[in-house]
Order: C-alpha cells, then sequence, then structure tokens
C-alpha cells in the first residue's frame, strides 16, 4: 500500500491481512489538522482518503 500526504506520495509498506481487513500503522506521523491522508493498494486504481481533525487533548491516566 502507498500512502499519499496532502497528493504527494509519502511512503510504500506492505499491509498486514486481519479477518478481512489490510491494515499498517505508520508509527509517530505528525499530521497536523487538516492534511488529506490516502491510501492506495497496489494494483488498484482506487484510492480511500480522509481529512485530519483537532479533537482537542487527550486525557491524561
Amino acid at each position: 500500500m502507498t500512502l499519499y500526504w496532502d497528493g504527494r506520495r509519502f511512503d510504500t509498506a506492505t499491509a498486514k491481512r486481519v479477518g478481512k481487513s489490510l491494515s499498517h500503522t505508520w508509527s509517530n506521523l505528525q499530521t497536523g489538522t487538516d492534511t488529506k491522508l490516502c491510501v492506495k493498494f497496489k494494483g488498484s486504481n482506487r484510492m480511500a482518503c480522509e481529512k485530519t481533525k483537532y479533537i482537542g487533548g487527550r486525557a491524561q491516566f
């Protein structure tokens, strides 16, 4: 799978299958707010995208 950050190719990784889902975790990404992140799988013309949002401070435990 390939990760696109605001329309630019950022990184490529191998996804893992868990049940019916394919996933990968990119650690330590500081995406900020209103960043468009998209993923595309090899062999597919389709792309899944989402825009990051600010959700406030996280609870501290």
